[in-house]
């Protein structure tokens, strides 16, 4: 059942009363009782996050899908979602895409959308997109994004607030891609003469090359 916003209990009164052909009750005062029983009724906001299982390379898109709901028994209001980007590790840069609906709070990797009321049994589903670009630092192998869910505590603290937040983790996959070119400056030599070469060597990919040798 769902308890109204403000309800905190519930009230019951008996009452006894006869005919009066023998004369007037003489203490009618006690002739009524009146039971007050308290309401445990809070809600439950429960949120969810998936990417879909995608693995990422720069300058992919990642598209996140949010779920939540209210499985308590009492309205949440002033419900808001905070999500938590994943952070950029240069050369690594990650931006937020959209859509509209979301704020950034102050210059941080932090978002928030308002949901406004969410009653018992209610739920919705919103997007967050982010873009990578850039290149993967050695050991990163994947980013995470957290999104968080809280309503004002007008009608009671969560019942669970354990389910308030979920993580996602996405994996990221990149190869470094090494190119060398070399090339004399002049077009031809006669013999005792000296040639310079330039080489050009350069990495292509999207991942760091590390321990590179020029043979």
């Amino acid at each position: 059942s769902v308890i109204p916003a403000g309800v905190t209990m519930i009230t019951n009164t008996v009452r006894i009363g006869y005919d009066g052909f023998s004369g007037p009750d003489p203490t009618p005062s006690n002739n009524e009782a009146t039971e007050t029983t308290p309401l445990n009724a809070v809600p439950d906001l429960v949120v969810l996050k998936t990417d879909g299982g995608v693995t990422a390379t720069p300058g992919d898109q990642i598209n996140y899908t949010i779920t939540y709901s209210n499985t308590g028994s009492k309205v949440a209001t002033n419900v808001v979602l905070t999500d938590t980007i994943p952070a950029s590790v240069p050369p690594l840069i990650i931006t937020f895409v959209g859509p509209v609906g979301w704020s950034q709070v102050g210059a941080s990797n932090v978002y928030t959308r308002s949901v406004g009321i969410l009653s018992p049994g209610d739920s919705g589903t919103v997007n967050i997109t982010v873009q990578t670009s850039g290149s993967l630092p050695v050991g990163v192998t994947m980013v995470t994004n957290t999104v968080r869910i809280g309503d004002d505590g007008a009608n009671g603290a969560d019942l669970t607030p354990s389910n308030n937040i979920y993580t996602d983790t996405t994996p990221l996959t990149a190869l470094p891609d090494v190119t060398i070119s070399k090339s004399p400056n002049v077009s031809s030599a006669t013999p005792g003469q000296g040639i310079i070469f330039t080489v050009n060597y350069a990495n292509n990919g999207t991942n760091v090359a590390s321990g590179v040798i020029v043979t």
